[in-house]
């Protein structure tokens, strides 16, 4: 069964770190995308969005909408 994703934020800020997996690989491409067409370098979107994810993972306390993962993802 897919989980929302405010049922995966409130997992992860209740420990379970693995949750924040489904929601990698649920906005991870689309978070590609973009920042492949700002940056135009493949590579260098990449990195760019590794370290968005790791930003994501350590300020997941700060998400005020946790139905707005993906877009506040794409903000950071």
């Amino acid at each position: 069964m897919l989980q929302g994703d405010t049922a995966l934020v409130a997992q992860v800020l209740a420990g379970d770190k693995s949750a924040f997996a489904p929601l990698i690989d649920r906005h991870r491409p689309g978070a590609i995308g973009l920042a492949r067409r700002l940056l135009g370098d493949p590579a260098e979107a990449e990195d760019v969005v590794q370290e968005a994810l790791l930003q994501a993972f350590l300020g997941l306390r700060d998400l005020r909408l946790p139905d707005r993962f993906g877009a506040w993802l794409l903000g950071i």
